[in-house]
């Protein structure tokens, strides 16, 4: 119970990251950066939340963009198993001041409040049976203290204390066998009810959550535990509670030892697209439950009216949804597409899915867990998308707007872990007038970039991906985009199109000129300039630089051997070349079959593509692999089994493979040096199944020892190249274990949990 007290008061530039990591900057200058740091290498050990502040510059400053890194990895005891759901939080201030109700009683019994207490003042006897002389006998009885609270001004002081006999209870009658053979009621003289004295705490001030950012990690088992990722988020909308000391907080909503992150705020200094106003709350963050029809939904997102003043000519409504847990059967709220509709003023205006479609083509892979499988707007590893509306359309000046969201009619019928629902932010932001006419920027550079986020994509050998995106409020109908490895030779691409205020394309380029291998430095830019053939108003957001990765150099001449596995007919590949031609594909297959496929290539830049419309790969051990196992490697083609490369078996979706033939940009391939082993399921119970692929065939042995270091199983293999092995872990007790496999050149060791 509270009691209110009505008080009054009141992608970060890549080469901003590479310059500017290490601290703040003195002066200010538009395009300078300035570093916050708010949590630093924090542990999240358990459940529960992680605060720390940060000390953010005055609101005197001016800044174009806002960006937080959140840094995520493994702690120093490895990543948790399994997906856990991670929140950044901002605590706004809110002006309103609250306190805590707090009921002190007039007594409590052996430490203990209770309604009541029945107790004897005068000494009481209690009974038992003797067994030396095999009849009734007795004891004083035991007492306990009842300690008094009768001083109101100081409640949680004690004034007094008694030692009371107990009372209303039955003493037994024995017979010479310790057989109850009667029973005497034993009467109280006292009988004292509970009372309070209610005390409210001293008023504190009520603190908004805001969120700037939501991960979901990933099934952390397979991954080593000095993994981490960088997952960046715009958060320039939040500028107006960004000043002075605020305090941060990460919610880690897994019960386990997992993880330890930083965050990290850069501050571009300079001129935004348009001016926030107000950061106003639609829906406080918090887990809406879904499909109750005693607690539906939409009893919670309720319209809700906003005062817009005269200087709020433009909204947007931010909202982050995350479906959670699953049964019946739709398996909603985290495996069934729904939608949700923004409504203004009593009006549909959108309609959004929240579903995800792309989590086979994670960028973490293989995870240890089901991270295939598409969801309701996340994946395992990857961030949470904040769904962005538009609003200004339905934005009169000086007038108020109404704003609501309906989801999805939906009932649960049962069978879930926990009450299914959705996670949900929803903020609406008000602006005034865009800034600028025309203003053009690359938002985003996909390829080359040796981001972790983009390895799906990279490294690259032509072709550049990129975003750009209309800053302007006149539509953007072309651009000049001039790219290239930085002090190297620079490539343009003419773009025409219509982007409207704040829209995004993604944008092919063309031909890319390296450089020399010993020459080439790792650092891409590509700048956009002549808006509609005009001059750029604000030229510092028009560069983008990303450090990259370089691809292998092929001989002319290798060869592709895979295998298939029970559904031949999921899996297939195309060779492509810079062009998009495609130059090699596989014909009809068989289940379980091996194939060698030999290429002969031209110098040039080319892409191996290998697909699976399954989005479970050539093996899924996770998901029980029903499909069976398969494999994907080059060799070269001069008649020996040397691999050039191994492929993952579980790579979900798809793998793209980029290489030269006759040119570096780099440094040449190199025969793959490593063996892989993977284990699933981890932890495990009754059985785990190691995938174990070598580089070469070899003599192996595979050797399975206890955390106390006793072999509990070794086997020998000859000629040993690739192959699934299921371990039976019936007779092993619960623990951790660690499995090693050894060649004459090789030795790896994973480590995995037996839960019975």
């Amino acid at each position: 119970m509270n009691k209110i007290y009505n008080y009054s008061n009141r992608f970060l530039y890549v080469f901003i990251f590479i310059g500017l990591l290490s601290h703040g900057k003195i002066k200010a200058s538009v395009g300078d950066t300035i570093v916050v740091q708010a949590h630093n290498n924090v542990h999240m050990n358990w459940h529960g939340d992680f605060d720390a502040w940060a000390v953010f510059p005055s609101d005197t400053f001016h800044f174009s963009k806002i960006l937080m890194k959140y840094t995520f990895g493994c702690a120093a005891t490895g990543c948790a198993a399994y997906d856990y759901t991670t929140q950044v939080f901002a605590l706004r201030p809110s002006g309103v001041f609250d306190s805590t109700l707090i009921l002190y009683p007039s007594f409590t019994v052996a430490g203990a409040t209770v309604d009541s207490v029945l107790f004897n003042t005068d000494t009481i006897y209690s009974y038992f049976y003797n067994s030396t002389t095999m009849t009734t006998d007795s004891a004083i009885a035991t007492t306990f203290q009842i300690m008094l609270f009768n001083d109101t001004l100081n409640p949680s002081v004690a004034t007094d204390s008694i030692q009371a006999y107990p009372g209303n209870f039955y003493n037994h009658i024995y017979n010479s066998t310790g057989a109850i053979i009667d029973s005497i009621y034993v009467p109280y003289d006292s009988l004292w009810y509970v009372t309070y004295t209610n005390v409210y705490s001293a008023p504190f001030e009520v603190k908004d959550l805001m969120e700037f950012g939501r991960v979901m990690s990933p099934f952390g088992n397979q991954l080593a535990a000095t993994w981490f990722n960088n997952y960046t988020f715009d958060v320039s909308d939040y500028r107006p509670m960004m000043h002075d000391s605020l305090q941060m907080r990460i919610f880690f909503d897994g019960w386990a030892d997992g993880y330890r992150v930083s965050v990290t705020f850069y501050m571009i200094e300079g001129t935004p697209p348009r001016d926030v106003k107000r950061v106003r709350i639609l829906y406080p963050d918090k887990y809406y439950r879904y499909g109750f029809s005693t607690d539906p939904i939409e009893s919670h997102l309720v319209p809700v009216t906003f005062d817009m003043d005269s200087t709020e000519t433009a909204a947007s409504l931010r909202v982050t949804p995350s479906g959670h847990s699953f049964g019946g059967a739709q398996n909603c709220a985290e495996f069934c597409n729904k939608s949700y509709r923004v409504l203004t003023n009593d009006t549909v205006r959108y309609t959004q899915q929240v579903w995800r479609t792309d989590c086979g083509m994670n960028p973490i892979f293989p995870q240890g867990g089901t991270w295939i499988y598409d969801r309701s707007n996340w994946c395992p590893g990857t961030k949470t998308i904040t769904k962005e509306h538009e609003l200004t359309p339905y934005v009169t000046l000086g007038d108020s707007l109404k704003v609501d969201m309906n989801f999805d009619a939906y009932t649960y019928t049962g069978g879930a872990g926990f009450d299914p629902g959705y996670y949900i932010t929803a903020n609406l932001i008000t602006y005034g007038n865009p800034n600028f006419s025309l203003d053009a920027t690359v938002d985003e550079i996909i390829a080359p970039n040796n981001d972790l986020n983009y390895n799906r994509f990279n490294p690259i050998c032509n072709n550049p991906k990129i975003v750009i995106r209309n800053l302007g409020s006149t539509p953007l109908t072309s651009c000049t985009i001039t790219y290239g490895i930085k002090g190297g030779a620079q490539q343009t691409y003419t773009w025409t199109g219509h982007l409207n205020f704040l829209e995004r394309v993604t944008i092919q380029l063309g031909n890319m000129i390296w450089g020399s291998a010993a020459g080439t430095p790792n650092i891409f830019e590509a700048t956009v300039s002549n808006p509609n053939g005009g001059t750029d108003q604000y030229p510092y957001n028009n560069t983008l630089q990303s450090t990259v990765g370089f691809t292998p150099m092929m001989d002319p001449q290798f060869r592709l051997q895979w295998k298939t596995n029970n559904a031949a007919n999921q899996t297939t590949y195309k060779l492509f070349d810079d062009q998009g031609n495609i130059l090699y594909q596989n014909g009809s297959l068989a289940a379980n079959t091996t194939y060698n496929d030999t290429f002969n290539l031209s110098p040039g830049c080319y892409l191996l593509r290998i697909d699976d419309a399954g989005k479970d790969g050539l093996s899924y051990p996770a998901g029980g692999n029903p499909q069976g196992t398969g494999f994907a490697r080059l060799l070269k083609a001069n008649g020996t089994s040397s691999q050039i490369k191994i492929f993952p078996s579980d790579f979900g979706t798809q793998i793209n493979y980029y290489f030269t033939v006759g040119y570096m940009t780099d440094v040449a391939e190199t025969t793959a040096g490593e063996p892989l082993l993977f284990l699933y399921p981890n932890p495990a119970h009754d059985n785990v199944r190691l995938n174990i692929v070598l580089p070469t065939t070899s003599d192996m042995k595979m050797v399975i020892t206890s955390i106390e270091g006793k072999t509990v199983l070794e086997k020998n293999y000859s000629h040993f190249i690739q192959q699934d092995i299921d371990v039976d872990l019936t007779d092993y007790t619960a623990g951790m274990y660690f499995v090693s496999v050894q060649t004459n050149e090789f030795r790896i060791t994973r480590k995995f949990v037996v839960e019975k």
